[in-house]
Protein backbone atom coordinates (compact mmCIF):
# COMPACT_ATOMS: atom_id res chain seq x y z
CA UNK A 1 0.00 0.00 0.00
CA UNK A 2 2.77 2.36 1.04
CA UNK A 3 4.58 1.88 -2.15
CA UNK A 4 1.78 2.26 -4.50
CA UNK A 5 0.64 6.35 -2.89
CA UNK A 6 4.33 6.73 -3.43
CA UNK A 7 4.08 5.57 -6.78
CA UNK A 8 1.16 7.76 -7.19
CA UNK A 9 2.40 10.97 -5.67
CA UNK A 10 5.65 10.40 -8.15
CA UNK A 11 3.15 10.01 -10.66
CA UNK A 12 1.48 13.48 -10.14
CA UNK A 13 4.47 15.48 -9.29
CA UNK A 14 5.88 14.06 -12.54
CA UNK A 15 3.24 16.06 -14.44
CA UNK A 16 2.47 18.96 -12.80
CA UNK A 17 6.20 19.42 -12.95
CA UNK A 18 6.18 19.20 -16.95
CA UNK A 19 3.09 21.46 -17.01
CA UNK A 20 5.72 24.34 -16.15
CA UNK A 21 8.46 23.22 -18.85
CA UNK A 22 8.19 24.84 -21.95
CA UNK A 23 8.30 21.71 -24.57
CA UNK A 24 7.87 20.98 -28.46
CA UNK A 25 4.69 20.02 -29.40
CA UNK A 26 5.20 17.70 -31.80
CA UNK A 27 3.67 16.81 -35.27
CA UNK A 28 2.44 13.28 -34.16
CA UNK A 29 0.36 13.13 -31.18
CA UNK A 30 2.01 10.56 -28.63
CA UNK A 31 -0.43 8.89 -25.68
CA UNK A 32 1.83 6.46 -24.67
CA UNK A 33 2.16 8.02 -21.20
CA UNK A 34 -1.64 8.27 -20.88
CA UNK A 35 -2.26 5.16 -22.29
CA UNK A 36 0.43 3.12 -19.49
CA UNK A 37 -0.91 4.91 -16.92
CA UNK A 38 -4.68 4.80 -17.64
CA UNK A 39 -3.79 0.22 -18.04
CA UNK A 40 -2.20 0.48 -14.66
CA UNK A 41 -4.95 2.17 -13.11
CA UNK A 42 -7.35 0.20 -14.42
CA UNK A 43 -5.71 -2.71 -13.18
CA UNK A 44 -5.23 -1.40 -9.53
CA UNK A 45 -9.00 -0.72 -9.80
CA UNK A 46 -9.93 -3.94 -11.13
CA UNK A 47 -7.83 -5.58 -8.29
CA UNK A 48 -9.70 -3.81 -5.79
CA UNK A 49 -12.96 -4.51 -6.93
CA UNK A 50 -11.82 -8.17 -6.61
CA UNK A 51 -11.80 -7.77 -2.62
CA UNK A 52 -14.28 -5.21 -1.95
CA UNK A 53 -18.05 -5.24 -3.01
CA UNK A 54 -18.25 -2.07 -4.66
CA UNK A 55 -22.18 -1.08 -5.39
CA UNK A 56 -23.77 0.29 -8.56
CA UNK A 57 -23.95 3.66 -7.02
CA UNK A 58 -20.65 3.99 -6.02
CA UNK A 59 -19.71 2.99 -9.35
CA UNK A 60 -21.75 5.77 -10.81
CA UNK A 61 -19.89 8.48 -8.26
CA UNK A 62 -16.34 7.28 -9.61
CA UNK A 63 -17.86 7.06 -13.56
CA UNK A 64 -18.88 10.79 -12.54
CA UNK A 65 -15.67 11.79 -10.90
CA UNK A 66 -13.93 10.31 -14.65
CA UNK A 67 -16.34 12.08 -17.18
CA UNK A 68 -16.51 15.89 -15.05
CA UNK A 69 -13.34 16.02 -13.33
CA UNK A 70 -10.95 13.56 -15.57
CA UNK A 71 -12.26 14.34 -19.24
CA UNK A 72 -14.25 17.78 -18.83
CA UNK A 73 -11.41 19.40 -16.82
CA UNK A 74 -8.89 17.93 -18.74
CA UNK A 75 -10.82 19.69 -21.31
CA UNK A 76 -10.53 22.95 -20.37
CA UNK A 77 -7.15 23.02 -18.84
CA UNK A 78 -5.79 22.83 -22.24
CA UNK A 79 -7.65 25.76 -23.48
CA UNK A 80 -5.12 27.61 -20.92
CA UNK A 81 -2.05 26.16 -22.01
CA UNK A 82 0.03 28.81 -23.51
CA UNK A 83 0.94 27.86 -27.37
CA UNK A 84 3.17 29.49 -30.16
CA UNK A 85 5.11 29.17 -32.76
CA UNK A 86 8.98 30.02 -32.55
CA UNK A 87 10.85 29.90 -36.22
CA UNK A 88 9.93 26.02 -37.24
CA UNK A 89 8.89 24.76 -33.89
CA UNK A 90 5.50 24.69 -31.97
CA UNK A 91 6.13 25.35 -28.16
CA UNK A 92 3.74 24.96 -25.41
CA UNK A 93 3.69 25.82 -21.39
CA UNK A 94 1.45 25.66 -18.62
CA UNK A 95 -0.19 28.79 -17.35
CA UNK A 96 -0.79 29.72 -13.80
CA UNK A 97 -4.05 29.00 -14.63
CA UNK A 98 -3.78 25.59 -16.00
CA UNK A 99 -1.85 24.43 -12.80
CA UNK A 100 -4.94 25.72 -10.73
CA UNK A 101 -7.24 23.26 -12.50
CA UNK A 102 -5.18 21.02 -11.89
CA UNK A 103 -5.33 21.39 -8.19
CA UNK A 104 -8.95 21.67 -8.18
CA UNK A 105 -9.25 18.58 -10.74
CA UNK A 106 -7.31 16.37 -8.18
CA UNK A 107 -9.24 17.62 -5.15
CA UNK A 108 -12.51 17.06 -7.41
CA UNK A 109 -11.41 13.37 -7.65
CA UNK A 110 -10.20 12.82 -3.66
CA UNK A 111 -13.71 14.53 -2.93
CA UNK A 112 -15.21 11.90 -4.50
CA UNK A 113 -14.21 9.77 -0.98
CA UNK A 114 -16.36 11.77 0.80
CA UNK A 115 -19.57 11.13 -1.10
CA UNK A 116 -18.16 7.07 -1.15
CA UNK A 117 -18.09 7.33 2.24
CA UNK A 118 -21.77 9.14 2.79
CA UNK A 119 -23.02 6.16 1.39
CA UNK A 120 -21.10 3.39 3.29
CA UNK A 121 -18.75 2.51 0.20
CA UNK A 122 -15.55 0.95 0.38
CA UNK A 123 -13.21 3.42 1.72
CA UNK A 124 -9.78 4.76 -0.63
CA UNK A 125 -11.73 4.13 -3.68
CA UNK A 126 -10.19 7.64 -5.19
CA UNK A 127 -6.68 6.82 -4.09
CA UNK A 128 -6.79 3.09 -5.93
CA UNK A 129 -8.26 4.90 -9.69
CA UNK A 130 -5.47 7.87 -9.38
CA UNK A 131 -3.48 6.38 -12.01
CA UNK A 132 -6.39 5.93 -14.31
CA UNK A 133 -7.85 9.25 -13.43
CA UNK A 134 -4.40 10.67 -14.40
CA UNK A 135 -4.05 9.00 -17.75
CA UNK A 136 -7.55 10.05 -18.48
CA UNK A 137 -7.18 13.74 -17.48
CA UNK A 138 -3.80 13.96 -18.97
CA UNK A 139 -4.67 12.33 -22.58
CA UNK A 140 -7.64 14.70 -23.01
CA UNK A 141 -5.56 17.72 -22.26
CA UNK A 142 -2.48 16.47 -24.52
CA UNK A 143 -5.57 15.77 -27.45
CA UNK A 144 -6.86 19.31 -27.03
CA UNK A 145 -3.73 21.00 -26.92
CA UNK A 146 -2.30 18.92 -29.93
CA UNK A 147 -5.48 19.96 -31.54
CA UNK A 148 -5.32 23.94 -30.94
CA UNK A 149 -1.42 23.73 -32.21
CA UNK A 150 -2.87 22.11 -35.77
CA UNK A 151 -2.50 25.68 -37.23
CA UNK A 152 0.88 26.61 -36.07
CA UNK A 153 2.35 23.08 -36.88
CA UNK A 154 0.80 23.21 -40.40
CA UNK A 155 2.96 26.47 -40.68
CA UNK A 156 6.03 24.95 -38.99
CA UNK A 157 6.53 22.04 -40.67
CA UNK A 158 7.31 18.94 -39.48
CA UNK A 159 8.47 18.84 -35.84
CA UNK A 160 11.91 16.91 -35.58
CA UNK A 161 13.38 15.09 -32.55
CA UNK A 162 11.31 14.59 -29.32
CA UNK A 163 9.16 16.81 -27.15
CA UNK A 164 12.31 18.38 -24.74
CA UNK A 165 12.09 20.98 -22.56
CA UNK A 166 13.47 24.27 -23.13
CA UNK A 167 14.89 27.00 -20.62
CA UNK A 168 12.76 29.92 -20.97
CA UNK A 169 10.70 32.48 -18.86
CA UNK A 170 7.99 30.99 -16.90
CA UNK A 171 4.37 31.90 -17.19
CA UNK A 172 5.23 34.81 -19.32
CA UNK A 173 2.76 36.66 -21.82
CA UNK A 174 5.67 35.66 -24.74
CA UNK A 175 8.54 33.63 -24.75
CA UNK A 176 11.78 34.11 -25.53
CA UNK A 177 14.11 31.54 -25.52
CA UNK A 178 18.11 32.48 -24.70
CA UNK A 179 20.59 33.63 -26.93
CA UNK A 180 17.78 35.89 -28.75
CA UNK A 181 16.36 39.36 -28.68
CA UNK A 182 17.85 42.73 -27.78
CA UNK A 183 21.02 42.46 -25.08
CA UNK A 184 20.97 37.99 -25.49
CA UNK A 185 24.26 36.53 -25.34
CA UNK A 186 26.39 34.34 -28.30
CA UNK A 187 26.25 31.04 -28.11
CA UNK A 188 23.55 30.87 -25.23
CA UNK A 189 20.30 29.45 -27.51
CA UNK A 190 18.46 26.58 -26.91
CA UNK A 191 19.92 23.21 -26.07
CA UNK A 192 21.40 22.13 -29.84
CA UNK A 193 21.73 26.01 -31.31
CA UNK A 194 24.74 26.92 -33.15
CA UNK A 195 25.98 30.62 -32.81
CA UNK A 196 26.52 31.84 -36.28
CA UNK A 197 28.43 34.92 -37.03
CA UNK A 198 27.00 37.90 -39.48
CA UNK A 199 30.32 38.63 -40.69
CA UNK A 200 30.65 36.77 -44.69
CA UNK A 201 32.80 34.14 -45.10
CA UNK A 202 35.67 34.55 -47.56
CA UNK A 203 35.80 32.72 -49.94
CA UNK A 204 38.45 29.75 -50.00
CA UNK A 205 41.95 30.66 -51.74
CA UNK A 206 43.17 29.04 -54.67
CA UNK A 207 44.92 25.45 -54.21
CA UNK A 208 49.27 26.10 -55.27
CA UNK A 209 50.09 24.57 -58.44
CA UNK A 210 51.12 20.94 -58.46
CA UNK A 211 54.56 19.65 -59.34
CA UNK A 212 55.18 17.84 -62.67
CA UNK A 213 54.64 13.92 -62.29
CA UNK A 214 58.06 12.47 -62.53
CA UNK A 215 58.94 10.52 -65.44
CA UNK A 216 60.02 6.69 -65.97
CA UNK A 217 62.48 5.69 -66.50
CA UNK A 218 64.51 8.48 -65.01
CA UNK A 219 66.85 10.41 -67.78
CA UNK A 220 71.20 8.84 -67.89
CA UNK A 221 73.38 10.95 -65.74
CA UNK A 222 75.59 13.33 -67.67
CA UNK A 223 78.62 12.48 -69.13
CA UNK A 224 81.94 13.88 -68.39
CA UNK A 225 84.73 14.41 -70.94
CA UNK A 226 87.90 13.33 -69.62
CA UNK A 227 90.59 15.87 -69.28
CA UNK A 228 93.60 16.04 -71.56
CA UNK A 229 95.79 15.13 -68.81
CA UNK A 230 93.94 11.40 -68.15
CA UNK A 231 95.67 8.59 -69.00
CA UNK A 232 94.45 6.82 -71.76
Amino acid sequence: MALTVLIDVVVVVWILYRQIQVRRVRSQINLRVPAILGVIGLFELISYTDNHHVATKIVGVLVLSMVVGAGGLGAIRAATVHIWQDGNQVLRQGTWLTMGLWVISLALHFGADWWIDAWKGPSGLASVSLLLYMGITYGVQNAVVHRRAQGMLAAAGPARGRSAPFAGHWWGTTWTPPGRGPGATPGAGPPGTIDVPSEPIPPPSAPPPSAPPPTWPPPPPPVTPPRDDDPG
